[in-house]
């Protein structure tokens, strides 16, 4: 492949760079994932760009060129904004990174261009292009990511890539997936060293979380955790997949709650997810209760109290006889009773435990089409209170 610099002529980027002064100009640089997808012919959203400086210090101006509202992250050296296309642009100093301890997030250090396309992961995402007179256009590849990229295949920067970093792991299959494109061997052997001495367990709760969330946005999602489960990062069988790929939503939770994975049971949930994941584990026990309930009040008291989001995977997942039977809670799920609690009150009902029956009772009545006007209902509700009657 001849090298083509006219696919990284993008008028917004011209219009970026030329707000920099002119000694920023000549240092700034496309970099990562962007380069990537366009010597690929891949369409572009994000755009990562390098600088020799800060980018709090022009920032601004660069906002106002797209009319945007820019974010900064002094801490990081970086800086993003989005356009009106929805277009991202992530703005940084080079840098280098020290991972003080396996799998800790990296100190930060300013740097110049070959520190910063050496601490990325993988060699086809460590090429740079420059944006800026007087070499526009020319590519930067001190790696070998353009040779990677034309052998397809993924290879990791550094020996020490997997430990420092373990998320490359995740990273690594998801754009070998993603792009079609084999882990090379070494990488792999790489790979499979960091996972033997559980360099993936030291990653906190919300980063594996994270990683998995990437994953389940991809199109090629199953094959990605097929292949994370052969490197036994946790375990997803078959089976599991097979019902994970009915799921529409809540796949993560889906997830954590068939597989049991010490891995994924780091993920961090709210309390809603909890319950969600709760209601997952207990979708057979839930299964067996409706296969004895026929009646339309006993399928309602059943998946009442059962969250709908539960309900929405049963109705996928469970055989046909228990989606018929979703289905048609689906129809009474919002029914209006006849009696309230208001109702009982002036027929003179304390509240109570009685007052809970009466309630339960009339409604059930009411569901299974044994009553329909308040007048019946009340009738009803008076037996209670004068039982001889």
């Amino acid at each position: 492949m001849r090298w083509d610099s006219s696919r990284f002529n993008r008028p917004v980027l011209t219009k970026l760079v030329g707000k920099l002064p002119r000694r920023v100009q000549r240092e700034t640089y496309l970099v990562g994932g962007a380069v990537r997808d366009l010597i690929l012919k891949r369409a572009v959203v994000d755009f990562d760009i390098v600088t020799n400086c800060p980018p709090g210090r022009f920032i601004s101006r660069m906002a106002r060129a797209l009319h945007s509202q820019a974010t900064t992250y002094p801490e990081f050296f970086t800086a993003s904004l989005v356009n009106s296309d929805e277009e991202r642009f992530d703005f940084s100093q080079m840098r280098r990174e020290v991972y003080p301890k396996p799998a800790a997030l990296p100190l930060v250090h300013p740097s110049n261009m070959l520190w910063d396309l050496f601490r990325r992961d993988f060699t086809v995402n460590a090429m740079a292009v420059n944006l800026g007179p007087p070499d526009r256009g020319r590519l930067f590849d001190p790696f070998g990511g353009l040779a990677d990229l034309l052998a397809r295949r993924i290879r990791v920067m550094h020996d020490s890539s997997f430990i420092d970093d373990p998320t490359r792991i995740f990273r690594a299959v998801r754009y070998a997936c993603r792009l079609g494109f084999k882990i090379e061997p070494e990488t792999k052997s790489l790979i499979k060293q960091a996972v033997g001495r559980r360099y993936h367990h030291l990653l906190s709760g919300e980063r594996i979380k994270h990683e998995l969330e990437l994953v389940l946005r991809e199109p090629t999602w199953r094959r990605i955790l097929g292949e994370l489960h052969r490197l036994r990062l946790f375990s997803a069988p078959d089976r599991i997949m097979r019902s994970l790929a009915k799921v529409r939503d809540d796949k993560l939770l889906y997830l954590i709650a068939m597989t049991r994975s010490p891995l994924l049971k780091k993920c961090p949930l709210s309390r809603i997810d909890s319950a969600i994941v709760r209601g997952i584990r207990n979708l057979a026990k839930l299964q067996r209760s409706l296969a004895h309930r026929r009646n339309a009040s006993q399928l309602y008291f059943a998946l009442k109290p059962v969250r709908a989001e539960v309900t929405a995977i049963l109705a996928l997942l469970g055989p046909r006889s228990i989606r018929t039977r979703v289905c048609r809670f689906k129809k009474i799920e919002k029914t209006v009773p006849l009696l309230t609690g208001r109702d009982l009150i002036m027929l003179g009902v304390k509240p109570g435990k009685a007052y809970q029956q009466i309630l339960r009772h009339v409604l059930s009545l009411q569901l299974d089409g044994r009553i329909s006007s308040r007048s019946a209902a009340k009738k009803i509700a008076k037996t209670y209170l004068c039982p001889s009657s």
